[in-house]
C-alpha cells in the first residue's frame, strides 16, 4: 500500500550541526551548579518574559516570551515564540524533571525525535525572576553553555538582573557574553516561550555522533548532478551513527517544488509506529549542484547534505560534516538504495568510495529494512 512521499530521518540531524558553533564556547566539562531547592513546578508554570541570554545562533528576534503548562500526565507543555523582521514564530515541545532529588533539573525536547535536552532552573522566587542554565560537554574535553534570565515583566529593575547575573558569576559560569533581549514595542501574545530552549534539544545529539579531531575534509562530490534525476524514493541501507535514528524501514522521497527547492520528506518506524518530518533541500552551490542543504525548520539554517556519488537508479552515498573552530569534527554518511535490499556489491563499492575519501566509516551500521510495508 502506498502512502506517499517519505525520508531517512537521519537527514533531520543535519540542520542541528550549524548553530554550535555560535555559542558559548569552553574548555572542560559542564559544571554542576546548585539549582533552586524544593523546586514547586506549579508556580513556575505560566508567562515569562526573556530579559537577557548567552548566544544562541537562531534566537535573532524580539518580544521574546515563554509560557509552560501542566499537561495531564505530568510533563510540561512548552510554547515559544519571537518575533523576527515583523513576523511572529512559535513552536510547541515538552519538559519533564529529570532528576526526583532535584526537581529543578528540567528536560525540554522538541520533537519525538530527540532526547531530553538540560533546562536547570537555577533560581527563582516565581514571581519575579527566574536564572535558567543548560550544558552540554562533548567527551569532557569541551563544554557549550547556554544561560537565560526571564522575569514576569518584560522590564524588571536593573536590581533583579543584576542579582541574577551575579549568581552566574558566583557559580563560574562565563556570561561576558550574555545579550539583553530587546522587549520593546512588542504585543501580549497568547501562551508562549523563548525559543532559545529548542536549542537545548539539539546539543546531546552531538555526543553519540562520529567524532575526529581536526576540521572537515572535502571528498569530491558528483559531477555534473542531476537534481531531477535524483527525486523520488530512497531506502537507507547503512549509515554512520545518529543518535535519534533508532527506528527501521527508514525511506527517503525528495520532489521539487515550484519555488525551485526540494520537498524532503522521512519516515521511520519507532516500536511499531511510523514517525514522519518535513523539511527543505537546496542546492548551496551553482557550480557544484552536488553540495545541497537541508532544513527542517524556519528556525535553523540549511546544514551540509552532499551526494559524492550516485548512478540515479540504484545507490546513492550522501556525506556531511561540520567542524568546530577547525579543532574537530562531527561526520555523518549514508548508503540509500532505490531498493530495500541492493546486491552486496553495491554496497561495498560505495562504502570503498567513503575509504578513499579518507572518511572512518568503521562504526557504520545497517539500516533494518525486513518486515517493512511500502507506505
Amino acid at each position: 500500500m502506498t502512502h506517499g512521499i517519505i525520508m531517512s530521518p537521519a537527514i533531520v540531524l543535519l540542520l542541528l550541526l550549524p548553530l554550535v558553533s555560535a555559542q558559548t564556547f569552553h574548555l572542560g566539562p559542564c559544571p554542576n551548579p546548585k539549582v533552586q531547592p524544593n523546586f514547586d513546578v506549579n508556580r513556575y508554570l505560566g508567562k515569562w518574559y526573556e530579559i537577557e541570554r548567552l548566544p544562541a545562533v537562531f534566537e535573532s528576534g524580539k518580544c521574546i516570551e515563554a509560557n509552560y503548562a501542566l499537561r495531564t500526565d505530568g510533563t510540561i507543555r512548552v510554547l515559544n515564540s519571537q518575533t523576527v523582521d515583523g513576523v511572529r514564530s512559535t513552536g510547541e515541545g515538552t519538559a519533564a524533571i529529570q532528576d526526583l532529588e532535584d526537581q529543578a533539573k528540567l528536560g525540554v525536547s522538541f520533537s519525538y525525535l530527540t532526547p531530553y535536552s538540560p533546562y536547570w532552573v537555577l533560581t527563582t522566587d516565581y514571581t519575579g525572576y527566574v536564572v535558567v542554565y543548560g550544558c552540554t560537554d562533548i567527551l569532557r574535553l569541551f563544554r557549550f553553555e547556554f544561560a537565560w534570565i526571564l522575569s514576569r515583566s518584560r522590564f524588571p529593575p536593573n536590581a533583579t538582573v543584576e542579582s541574577a547575573k551575579q549568581l552566574l558569576r558566583t557559580e563560574h559560569i562565563d556570561i561576558s557574553g550574555m545579550t539583553p533581549t530587546d522587549q520593546t514595542n512588542c504585543k501580549d501574545y497568547c501562551i508562549i516561550m523563548s525559543p532559545a530552549i529548542v536549542l537545548l534539544l539539539l546539543l546531546p545529539l552531538v555526543s553519540a555522533q562520529t567524532f575526529h579531531l581536526g576540521p572537515c575534509p572535502n571528498p569530491k562530490v558528483q559531477p555534473n548532478f542531476d537534481v531531477n534525476q535524483y527525486l523520488g524514493k530512497w531506502y537507507e541501507i547503512e549509515r554512520l551513527p545518529a543518535s535519534f535514528e533508532s527506528g527501521k524501514c527508514i525511506e527517503a522521497n525528495y520532489a521539487l517544488r515550484t519555488d525551485g527547492t526540494i520537498q524532503v520528506l522521512n519516515i521511520q518506524t519507532v516500536d511499531g509506529v511510523r514517525v514522519p518530518a518535513e523539511g527543505t533541500g537546496t542546492i548551496m552551490d551553482s557550480k557544484e549542484p552536488a553540495k545541497l542543504g537541508v532544513s527542517f525548520s524556519y528556525w535553523t539554517p540549511y546544514s551540509p547534505y552532499w551526494v559524492l556519488t550516485t548512478d540515479y537508479t540504484g545507490y546513492v552515498v550522501v556525506y556531511s560534516c561540520t567542524d568546530i573552530l577547525r579543532l574537530f569534527r562531527i561526520e555523518f554518511a549514508w548508503i540509500l538504495s532505490r531498493s530495500r535490499f541492493p546486491p552486496n556489491a553495491t554496497v561495498e563499492s560505495a562504502k570503498q568510495l567513503l575509504r578513499t575519501e579518507h572518511i572512518d566509516i568503521s562504526g557504520m551500521t545497517p539500516t533494518d529494512q525486513t518486515g517493512c510495508e511500502d507506505f
